[in-house]
């Protein structure tokens, strides 16, 4: 693409975090659970990344976004895992919901990428808000202090120890 490396990317790094901590927390589960829903939901995560990293390694923006719209629904994939694991209780709750509020910031993110390739692709012709891909809907906004600072992240990062501190996602 000749914007960089792909890990410069905010999102392709968040993306990394989250599944990592996800593949964390799977590996104790009870094979059963780990082969149905963790499978299913370490697939779904691995896929976010991948996507970006391949949309962004294509030449032509049309395939740049394409691959970006497949992470996108990785994304939502892996908060339906995300939610099935939560009713069966092989997740807490609120890891859940920090995990949930984690991939919604990944997603505004992945959507900002994607408005600005589009952006790029049609010369700046169109406002951020003509571009949008989907219907207005209310979402909880997470305050982000520094872009380029991770200790954002500390009112996500949770710990099977409560007692020490970890430097994962959720």
């Amino acid at each position: 693409m000749g914007y960089g490396p792909v890990e410069e990317l905010e999102v392709y790094r968040m993306a990394e975090r989250a599944t990592d901590r996800i593949y964390e927390l799977l590996r104790s589960w009870p094979p059963f659970d780990k082969n149905t829903v963790g499978e299913q939901l370490v697939r779904a995560a691995d896929s976010i990344g991948a996507n970006i990293a391949e949309g962004y390694g294509r030449f032509h923006f049309g395939d740049h976004l394409r691959f970006f719209y497949f992470a996108r629904g990785s994304l939502f994939e892996a908060k339906y895992w995300l939610r099935r694991a939560e009713r069966r209780s092989l997740l807490d709750k609120e890891v859940c919901e920090n995990a949930a509020r984690y991939l919604d910031t990944m997603r505004q993110k992945l959507n900002a990428l994607i408005r600005d390739r589009r952006n790029r692709r049609e010369g700046g012709s169109k406002t951020s808000t003509d571009m949008l891909a989907e219907n207005p809907v209310s979402y909880a906004v997470v305050p982000i202090e520094k872009l380029e600072d991770d200790e954002w992240l500390d009112n996500f990062w949770y710990s099977l120890d409560e007692t020490t501190a970890t430097d994962e996602p959720f």
